[in-house]
């Protein structure tokens, strides 16, 4: 291999790592919309973001609009995204801690909310 190039090669691997790292900050603030809430591995609501009374901690998501949970759960998440933006409703199907299973009108925020 030229030897010029295996010189360069340690210089380059940290602008291919900064490049990767930016690209994925980018799809997590500006392609997948904020959701306004916190969802475990476990598909349980821990931390809701913007005041509502239509979700509580402890509910259960069982479906995001159009996704079943497994659809949602597998990569890429990305292009899942990509027709919603701030301002859209969303149809959550969730469980209530109590059992309960009902269908919430979501509106997804925008930052500045």
């Amino acid at each position: 291999m030229n030897k010029k190039l295996l010189e360069k090669f340690p210089q380059i691997i940290p602008w291919i790592i900064l490049l990767g790292l930016l690209s994925i900050n980018y799809a997590a603030f500006f392609v997948k919309p904020y959701l306004g809430f916190f969802k475990s591995s476990l598909d349980k609501i821990e931390e809701i973001y913007i005041s509502s009374n239509l979700l509580e901690t402890d509910d259960i998501l069982l479906q995001f609009d159009r996704f079943t949970l497994e659809e949602f759960r597998t990569p890429p998440y990305i292009y899942k995204f990509s027709d919603y933006s701030p301002g859209d409703q969303i149809e959550l199907l969730i469980q209530k801690p109590d059992g309960v299973i009902k269908t919430v009108n979501w509106t997804l925020p925008g930052f500045n909310k």
